[in-house]
């Protein structure tokens, strides 16, 4: 039961992540299509422009919202990796059991490195906006 547990518990942590990665990707395409779509529009009908006093191309203020944010990505990158070297630490035999550990030991220096990176990269991100 405990290897079970072991298993399903990093792959659930990989499955949310992939979802939420399909659904950042999906946003974006959905985004680009419905700008491209306007712009067609408005080359067959360029009188639609005028009326728009040109507010439909605009694009929005930068906003966070489609920023990476290091520092989490790297976490949750090590937590799945600090989970995948404890079910191959309890599985103990085998080529899967291996596989897993090896893997998790991989994905938890990654995800280490990118937490650490994230840090520095909203530390020097605070203090120049602090200053503004």
């Amino acid at each position: 039961m405990l290897t079970m547990l072991s298993i399903v518990i990093p792959i659930a942590a990989a499955a949310v992540l992939l979802a939420g990665a399909l659904r950042y990707l999906l946003r974006s395409w959905l985004d680009y299509r419905v700008r491209v779509a306007l712009l067609h529009a408005l080359e067959s009908r360029p009188e639609l422009l005028a009326e728009t006093d040109g507010d439909a191309l605009s694009l929005p203020a930068q906003s966070d919202e489609g920023r990476v944010d290091y520092l989490v990505t790297g976490t949750a990158l090590a937590f799945i990796g600090l989970g995948c070297v404890l079910a191959g630490w309890v599985m103990r035999v085998g080529q899967l059991a291996v596989g897993v550990y090896l893997g998790g030991i991989l994905c938890l220096c990654l995800g280490f490195l990118l937490a650490v990176l994230g840090f520095l990269v909203r530390r020097m991100d605070t203090g120049r906006y602090a200053k503004e």
